[in-house]
């Protein structure tokens, strides 16, 4: 299967690759892991992963991909009067204090939404980077309620666990290019 935009979140997608999400989701609960692949489960898609995408698209998106995404989740983001929710208008102060830091907008200035698939220890993976530099590097944009963990002991990274999810990026690109490439958080 060829992945691709469109079908890269798919059920067969996620049956035919293994991503680091499910990875993830295997680590959390098994059972419930199994039930989304077999499609008797699925997980609502709440504020933080539409404030996450809403984030991603204005500081990668292009001007279309951006206009397309504030028309269909216009009624999500503002009010009927249309101003924006509260959490959607502190998105967009993060947004506009992220476009001012040219370090993380180098690291945000690559491909966008790139797919490479591969395989690890006999698994076939699939990995979406946020930005991706032929040669250079790869970033991962991470939109976060705070920089601290909800685990006093541990990091906010190690939390979530993405240390891993840009070793698997980094082997997936390694695989696909032969290139051994620095990863980077744009963590805001």
């Amino acid at each position: 299967m060829k992945l691709t935009q469109a079908n890269y979140y798919s059920p067969k997608a996620n049956r035919e690759y293994f991503s680091v999400s499910q990875f993830k989701d295997f680590m959390k609960c098994p059972a419930m892991a199994m039930a989304k692949l077999r499609g008797e489960y699925a997980e609502e898609e709440g504020r933080a992963l539409l404030l996450g995408s809403y984030v991603d698209e204005m500081l990668t998106g292009t001007r279309e991909s951006q206009m397309v995404f504030l028309e269909e989740k216009r009624n999500e983001l503002f009010k009927k009067n249309g101003e924006p929710y509260a959490d959607v208008a502190q998105a967009m102060e993060t947004i506009e204090r992220v476009r001012k830091q040219p370090l993380m907008m180098h690291y945000l200035s690559g491909k966008h939404q790139v797919i490479m698939t591969g395989e690890i220890d006999g698994v076939p993976i699939k990995g979406k980077f946020d930005s991706y530099k032929p040669g250079e590097f790869l970033a991962d944009l991470k939109y976060l309620k705070s920089l601290r963990s909800p685990n006093l002991f541990e990091n906010v990274l190690d939390y979530w666990k993405y240390p891993m999810q840009m070793a698997v990026y980094q082997e997936l690109v390694y695989q696909n290019t032969g290139d051994r490439i620095p990863c980077y958080i744009v963590a805001a």
